[in-house]
């Protein structure tokens, strides 16, 4: 199968890689380059890249490395062209890379920089100096250190010249900047940046599972697998793979066909020999990877799909953002958004079919590979013209929602709506990545004794590590329910529980925090009450807890709930409570 066949060990690596926010570079000296440019306070919001520099060739060479970066030379807008020319010799080079002539002083240098930064198509400037008699390095360097306090956009340097060039780089280190002895070198350190931030943000991607009355209706399904199976075969008919499909909303020539289209059926194959009118051919496909689980694989198909290997890997589930970043980190994403005077494909079609593609290998932990290739794209709507569907002979029915999966899905099944005494409305959720922001302030807003309780300290500041550890959970092994209200409409978490799982999931640890302003309300009963029942929901059998002894409330609520009690060292109190 071609999925199998192109989606090798190391890209599933690569994809798992940047699913966790880490980038990934092929030599020693990117890896220092890399870590140095990672900590720069201001991360490019894109990759639209303006290049300013006096010599041409290193430009050149520089906008060469940035394409073949993924990045994109930014336009100047009509507005920065006028101003750019109302400053630089008639002779300049008109465009990006902005060639300020060899003859500029650090002033033009600089007025080139201003207004680069100021064009809102550009998202970083590379400046890039050789040795020239009208601009001592210093004097640039200095100009650019003086730009880049008043801008939030990332400034990168290129400083060519070895030791005549060595005090100006240093002194653009010292103040932030990162600098660099060849222009390419440059270019792969703001592609890194740029990458970082775009992999930083996958991290706050948590796709959830659909709601009951939003799931396609799989029970007929099951039960087709379950015949499949017993029947002693793994490989689907063209018929019950089409029944798949069509059952996630993924369009099949059979179903629909246009006129102009003439098919032929083979066994386990849905094969379309004529399609007049396709545009671009695609291939969607999932394999099972002995290390990450199943993962979804996206690229340019039909028969040359083996050879060609543009495809990028994701892993599941997805949501629209993620299907979106599947498809723009393949060449064929440009090619489908217009290329050649061809029409463009339907993005947002694509990517829904991308996301039913997703829910169904969510829903069926059975399948243990799938090929649509040609996903055809014709009239702009993708057709699934040639699908192959491989079952695991091997699959054992798992207590575990999704034994497939390294990520489980925000579990929407533990949403649950509230309302206190007072009438006032209660969100009960899973807490999420995003949810950061309200996290730190519920922490900082907390008494010192609230803190002292829950943490055994009276910390004032709360860290960005214990934030990341607090709400970038994996509702697997760790589920973490808040409270939250709208006030002024502005949303608040006024309380959270948690409980922790050790690695039998026979057992976990619960605690909870409610905010000064909301105990005494029912809340802490109904947080503690919602990560007990999703403990016996997993099927652990003993919650267990460490509370201080002089923690009255606390320890008169455990007991309410059903907890024992053991008094320990250090002013500790054990509860704990059998499940089953």
């Amino acid at each position: 199968a071609y999925t199998g066949a192109i989606a090798g060990d190391d890209a599933v690596y690569e994809a798992a890689f940047k699913r966790v926010g880490v980038v990934r570079v092929k030599e020693i000296a990117d890896l220092f380059d890399t870590a140095e440019v990672l900590d720069f306070r201001y991360l490019p919001r894109g990759h639209r890249l303006a290049i300013v520099t006096a010599a041409g060739g290193p430009g050149v060479m520089a906008a060469d490395t940035l394409i073949d970066q993924g990045g994109e030379l930014a336009r100047l807008s009509k507005e920065s062209m006028e101003r750019l020319n109302g400053f630089l010799p008639p002779l300049w080079s008109k465009g990006n890379p902005l060639d300020v002539l060899g003859d500029a002083d650090a002033a033009r240098y600089g007025r080139a920089i201003q207004t680069c930064l100021n064009d809102p198509g550009v998202d970083g400037v590379l400046v890039i100096y050789v040795p020239m008699d009208t601009a001592p390095p210093d004097e640039v360097a200095a100009a650019v250190i003086d730009i880049a306090k008043k801008t939030r956009k990332p400034i990168v340097t290129a400083w060519m010249g070895g030791e005549h060039v060595r005090g100006a780089r240093e002194m653009l280190t010292q103040n932030g900047i990162p600098s660099y002895g060849t222009p390419e070198k440059a270019v792969r350190a703001y592609a890194n940046m740029y990458r970082y931030k775009r992999n930083r943000s996958l991290l706050y991607e948590t796709p959830a599972e659909l709601p009951v009355h939003e799931a396609p209706g799989k029970q007929h399904l099951k039960e087709l697998v379950e015949r499949v199976m017993g029947e002693g075969r793994a490989l689907l008919t063209e018929e019950e793979s089409r029944r798949f499909l069509a059952g996630y909303g993924i369009p099949t020539a059979e179903q629909t066909v246009p006129s102009h289209v003439e098919g032929e059926v083979t066994e386990g194959v849905t094969v379309q020999k004529t399609v007049k009118g396709v545009e671009y051919e695609l291939i969607l496909g999932s394999k099972r990877d002995k290390d990450f689980g199943a993962v979804i694989f996206f690229g340019m198909g039909g028969a040359n799909a083996e050879l060609i290997r543009d495809f990028s890997i994701g892993l599941p589930p997805l949501n629209q953002t993620l299907a979106k970043r599947l498809m723009e980190d393949t060449k064929a994403y440009r090619l489908i958004k217009g290329w050649g005077g061809r029409p463009p494909a339907d993005l947002e079609e694509l990517e829904t079919t991308l996301v039913n593609f997703s829910n169904l290998i969510v829903d069926f932990p059975e399948i243990r590979e799938i090929d649509i290739n040609p996903l055809a794209v014709s009239g702009g709507k993708p057709w699934a013209l040639d699908a192959k569907i491989i079952l695991d002979k091997d699959y054992r029915a798992s207590p575990y929602p999704y034994p497939h999966f390294i990520i489980t899905p925000y579990p929407t099944r533990f949403i649950t709506p509230w309302r206190l005494a007072d009438g006032t409305d209660v969100l009960l959720r899973p807490i999420r990545p995003e949810d950061e922001p309200l996290e730190r302030e519920f922490l900082s807003t907390l008494s010192n004794e609230s803190r002292r309780t829950r943490f055994f300290s009276g910390f004032k500041n709360v860290p960005h590590q214990w934030l990341v550890m607090f709400c970038n959970i994996d509702y697997d092994r760790h589920v973490a329910i808040v409270a939250e209200i709208k006030e002024d409409e502005k949303r608040k978490i006024i309380g959270v529980a948690r409980l922790m799982l050790n690695p039998d999931f026979n057992s976990g640890e619960i605690a909870a925090l409610v905010h000064d302003k909301f105990q005494r309300k029912g809340v802490g009963q109904k947080l503690m009450e919602s990560v007990i029942d999703i403990g016996r929901w997993k099927g652990v059998r003993e919650i267990h807890g460490d509370v201080l002894t002089d923690n009255e409330k606390m320890l008169a609520l455990c007991k309410k709930l059903g907890f024992e009690t053991k008094t320990l060292p250090h002013g500790l109190t054990r509860i704990s409570v059998q499940l089953q």
